[in-house]
């Protein structure tokens, strides 16, 4: 036996022989999986651009030009739109948003397919890595499968968006597959390291959370160290090997903090230690029941922060998961059950940093669940080909419910896969998930209303208004839509709520000028016109509408100045132009009358 396979699931002395496939029976088993995938996620191909993949593919000129690259390694993700900057540093995803648009340009079922091949490649590095790792070719077979049809993964496949969770695991991955090859084979070990420590920096370059991997190596090496050494002895030598992957971690945390001038968003409120354990614990529990019982998925999710102790938010899913633990441990060995922990566990801790920090509202997602899904398909794989007695007719049990679990999954692939087929569907699913998400009944209300739906929209933001009449979000978007409607009373006195809230948004004062204008009040209009070019000098149509309201009130002159400036910012008007000419004829003749 090598030394590779001395490293994997150690098998019970009464085990039956392991299932081991020949390599071509492996490549048929594989090509199963991946055909299982690919046929699972055809309707994607359907798709539209949404949620923000118009915002980062479709108008985004940084992937539109190769020049454009030196760019991403100095700029934030959203830096071609400051007014929305997200405080991501992401270069690696850019330059493949820029490879994929070189190629499929804004055909929004190429960029879907490629998604769908980076989730092909995921599962193809799923396989090598439970080869490496579990006890025979039936048990990774079971887990690759597990993992490749997991509905969790609809979100990372379906939007294209998505796609940097499943790099950030294939990166993962690859790296820990490099770094074993560097611990355990003699040869090249030189070259492993060198393919691993590259991996990780671009594992760093494609997402942030990449920075938890030298602690998956610090526990790795824990946990397959040998039964006979102590404590610290194991932990010290994980330390030893992780600390050479320090010096990519904290050169990325210089350069990061660097250009986004921050580690983290500056803003957020801090709450106590007790409140963030408690949020933590809490949003662990609601990604677990996601894990295991992935239905009725959404975009968003109405996440409260845990501000007290909570029997259901914090006591319930600690003892839970204990439970399953030591469930687990007496049927799996101990090494077996704390690898799958790692696995699951370690890549999530990024993802429950951020919602303590920022607010689990805000930052819970199914996508974060990709890396971390891993580890429950590898207990369950473990559990369901469990060896034992029972010879044929247990392998045929077997197979039976990893047949019965397949098409469940498939199914859960395609019922929870058909909301991300446009906009519409996506935020309707969202608001019947969580009708109380501020945000995700605004996007509903915003769509609706691009799609020629003014009263469906007003209805979205008049039922969230009935629960919280202090929500700028819904006056600003039922303004909007009574102002489609033309309900201009209406809309004035939604437009002057939302200023009251919010008086920093400078198209809510453009649309409180033009529903006043519309009710004949240009004295009225004309201070929150001037407030909206304060806010935004350049915003378009706001110094031609201030210099409406001024004409309107025999303010030639003034008004004159208003058309020039707008012109100056957006020149192709020819009908502005036209009545500025006039205007300035009119406003020359009285003034030669004027002469004494």
């Amino acid at each position: 036996m090598g030394h590779e396979a001395a490293q994997k699931t150690p098998r019970p002395a009464n085990a039956r022989p392991a299932v081991e496939f020949s390599p071509a029976q492996q490549r048929i088993v594989l090509l199963l999986i991946l055909g299982a995938t690919l046929f699972s996620y055809l309707g994607a191909l359907k798709f539209e651009f949404v949620y923000d993949d118009k915002i980062m593919q479709v108008t985004n000129p940084l992937i539109h030009e190769w020049r454009h690259v030196p760019e991403y390694f100095t700029h934030d993700l959203w830096s071609h739109r400051p007014e929305q900057s997200a405080h991501y540093y992401r270069p690696a995803l850019l330059l493949w948003y820029m490879t994929v648009y070189s190629v499929a340009g804004l055909e929004p079922a190429l960029w879907h397919f490629s998604t769908l091949l980076i989730h092909l490649l995921l599962v193809g590095m799923v396989w090598l890595l439970a080869r490496r790792t579990l006890s025979d070719s039936w048990t990774a077979a079971l887990a690759t499968l597990l993992f490749a049809l997991h509905p969790i993964h609809v979100e990372t496949v379906t939007w294209i968006g998505g796609v940097n969770e499943s790099w950030l695991a294939i990166l993962w991955i690859g790296t820990y597959l490099c770094y074993r090859n560097f611990r355990e084979r003699a040869e090249h070990k030189a070259g492993w390291l060198a393919a691993s420590l590259f991996l990780f920096a671009w594992a760093l370059l494609f997402k942030e959370t990449a920075v938890a991997l030298p602690l998956f190596i610090v526990l790795d090496e824990f946990i397959r160290g040998a039964d006979g050494d102590e404590f610290w002895t194991r932990f010290k030598k994980g330390i030893a090997y992780a600390v050479m992957f320090v010096p990519f971690t904290v050169i990325y945390m210089v350069v990061r903090t660097w250009v986004l001038r921050s580690i983290v968003p500056p803003g957020r409120t801090p709450h106590g230690l007790l409140q963030m354990i408690y949020t933590a614990v809490s949003v662990f529990g609601f990604y677990m029941k996601h894990v295991l019982w992935p239905v009725q998925l959404s975009v968003v999710y109405d996440l409260p922060y845990v501000e007290s102790f909570s029997a259901a938010r914090v006591l319930v899913p600690l003892l839970l998961f204990a439970a399953g633990a030591s469930l687990c441990r007496l049927c799996l060995d101990r090494k077996s059950v704390a690898g799958a922990l790692n696995w699951l566990l370690v890549p999530m801790l990024p993802a429950l940093a951020a919602a303590v920090l920022l607010g689990p509202a805000s930052v819970v997602h199914d996508r974060y669940l990709c890396l971390p899904a891993l580890g429950i398909c590898l207990v369950a794989a473990m559990l369901i080909g469990k060896p034992g007695s029972g010879g044929a007719q247990a392998r045929w049990m077997q197979g039976a419910v990893t047949a019965g679990l397949a098409a469940l999954m498939i199914a859960g692939i395609v019922r929870e896969s058909a909301p991300w087929a446009n906009n519409r569907t996506l935020f309707t699913r969202g608001v019947e998930v969580s009708p109380n998400e501020e945000s995700v009944n605004s996007w509903l209300s915003s769509e609706l209303l691009q799609e020629g739906q003014p009263r469906a929209a007003a209805a979205v933001s008049q039922r969230y208004l009935a629960k919280n009449d202090r929500s700028w979000y819904a006056h600003y978007d039922l303004a909007n839509a009574y102002f489609v409607l033309q309900d201009f009373p209406a809309a004035e006195k939604h437009y002057a709520r939302a200023t009251e809230l919010y008086p920093e948004n400078a198209r809510e004062f453009f649309y409180l000028g033009l529903s006043r204008m519309r009710l004949g009040d240009p004295a009225g209009a004309g201070p929150v016109l001037r407030r909206a070019i304060e806010l935004s000098p350049r915003g378009p149509g706001f110094h031609y509408a201030l210099g409406q309201s001024l004409e309107s009130q025999g303010r030639l002159e003034e008004a004159v100045a208003e058309y020039r400036r707008e012109l100056e910012n957006y020149p192709e008007n020819p009908s502005l132009r036209r009545h500025l000419e006039e205007l300035e004829a009119e406003t020359a003749s009285k003034a030669r009358k004027g002469r004494p």
